[in-house]
């Protein structure tokens, strides 16, 4: 139970995320790493286990505007401008690439036609 009021807090706080196909990625010049690390949804996301973050990662992707039924694996992705990041693959074959980002939302990069 209380590892479901932790991942619905962080769903709160990913709530109205941003992003979409065609969107503008990161600044290329990056974040900095102490905001990063001082930012307390995405420590929170961080330290979820697989269950937790693939709620947040299919609430993301659905927020976005995509279809997702569900993220059935996710993997961590090299940082993108300082900024944590996953491919998150959903039931229906579809793949989403998630990135975190300071304002507690996340921007979606999906392939066309996702």
């Amino acid at each position: 139970m209380r590892m479901m009021l932790a991942a619905g807090a962080a769903l709160l706080m990913l709530g109205g995320c941003g992003g979409g196909s065609g969107g503008e990625a990161p600044a290329a010049q990056g974040v900095d790493p102490a905001k990063v690390a001082a930012d307390p949804t995405i420590q929170k996301v961080l330290k979820m286990n697989d269950q937790q973050l693939k709620v947040v990662l299919v609430r993301a992707i659905m927020d976005a505007g995509m279809k997702c039924d569900g993220v059935t694996s996710a993997e961590r992705q090299k940082d993108q401008a300082g900024l944590p990041a996953w491919l998150a693959h959903c039931r229906d074959g579809s793949s989403h690439f998630v990135i975190l980002e300071l304002d507690g939302g996340a921007k979606v990069l999906s392939p066309a036609g996702a």
